[in-house]
């Protein structure tokens, strides 16, 4: 373990799979403390033990993202038990993917309440307890759908391009006037993911892969651990100077 975030408290918001669980083993593993949260409690206590298989230590919260009042609760609750908290990544999500012709209100209002409302909620009561301490960081887990149009993408694009304006004005309101909490939006391509695999099965993550690698100038598909290695970089003292910043980890797709 090099411990490039040795010490730190980061929370991470849907980190009982996917994108969520990579970053939170990576993080564990340079020596951070991973509040892990999530709404599926065996998820969440098999991502505590891959923690320790990584050779890292954390804990799982259960956690509705969409539901405000869970919010001041979960962030109180870390600062009670650590006495800080570094790091807040905006992660938890789920793409609702159906053309618009067959798309409900009720299946925007759903794709709005998990994306926009989630990071919103995150971001309002994280950043004055933040101030409390002194500053700290947030990061928010967007998508190269906010960044381009995509069939089947309709609401989830333009909840996600919500998403990464939020962290623009996040990080300018973090900044200002003195205040210390710095916002960056991080923006994956295609990454292998078990809960698409689980609802589809092989047949269809097979189709999925392939049409990734084919636009991918790289032809190869990210892992949840590439996200993690960046969120690691970010989370560290190396990555003080970065704030308001879109990054996109995509193999070059969008090129």
């Amino acid at each position: 373990m090099s411990g490039r975030v040795a010490g730190k408290v980061v929370l991470v918001t849907g980190a009982t799979s996917g994108i969520g669980r990579g970053c939170a083993i990576a993080l564990a593993r340079e020596g951070a403390h991973v509040i892990a949260t999530g709404r599926n409690e065996a998820d969440g206590a098999r991502t505590v033990e891959l923690l320790r298989e990584a050779g890292g230590h954390g804990v799982y919260w259960r956690q509705d993202v969409t539901v405000e009042d869970e919010w001041p609760a979960i962030l109180e609750r870390a600062f009670d038990n650590y006495g800080r908290l570094d790091c807040l990544i905006n992660n938890a999500g789920q793409m609702v993917a159906r053309p618009i012709e067959v798309l409900t209100l009720d299946n925007l209002h759903y794709q709005m309440g998990l994306i926009i409302d989630a990071c919103f909620l995150g971001l309002r009561h994280a950043m004055p307890r933040f101030d409390r301490a002194g500053g700290g960081l947030i990061l928010n887990m967007a998508s190269i759908g906010g960044l381009r149009g995509g069939t089947v993408t309709s609401i989830y694009g333009p909840c996600k391009a919500a998403m990464i304006m939020l962290g623009s004005v996040a990080a300018l309101e973090g900044t200002a006037n003195g205040r210390n909490v710095r916002v960056n939006t991080i923006c994956p391509g295609h990454v292998l993911g078990e809960r698409f695999a689980r609802k589809n099965g092989p047949e269809a993550t097979k189709r999925r892969n392939d049409m990734a690698i084919a636009v991918s100038p790289l032809k190869m598909i990210g892992e949840p651990a590439d996200v993690g290695e960046l969120v690691v970089y970010l989370a560290s003292d190396e990555a003080r100077a970065i704030n308001g910043q879109t990054l996109v980890l995509d193999g070059g797709a969008l090129i």
